[in-house]
């Protein structure tokens, strides 16, 4: 009976078994920064709550409300943003690192590197 080859995901998955830490750092980055970016609606919402409640009711305007969720919203942004770029980095490393290791492994099975 013929050997039975493994499955693409299978060969994907043994280039990466050594880059669990990085994986797992990869989904907590993407986790993170996804619940950064959530959170700029919620920020939006009291903004447009408090303007409602102003126009409808009048008085001093809340000038304190709007300057902070201006800064939460800034806030927000920028660690969502820091977080992303860190994903990226991360990401092309590992794929650039796993790129190099499946090459130099056809090459070594071809034969044209040195052991």
């Amino acid at each position: 009976m013929a050997d039975k080859k493994p499955g693409t995901l299978t060969r994907i998955a043994s280039f990466l078994k050594d880059r669990k830490k990085t994986i797992l750092l990869l989904l907590a980055l993407v986790i993170s920064y996804q619940a950064a970016s959530i959170a700029v609606p919620f920020i939006s919402k009291i903004i447009i709550d408090t303007l409602t409640k102003f126009i409808k009711n009048g008085g001093d305007l809340p000038l304190p409300t709007l300057l902070y969720s201006a800064l939460g919203i800034l806030a927000v942004t920028l660690v969502s943003n820091t977080l992303h770029s860190r994903y990226n980095y991360h990401l092309f490393k590992i794929a650039t690192e796993t790129e190099d290791k499946i090459k130099n492994q056809a090459f070594l099975l071809k034969g044209c590197l040195p052991n």
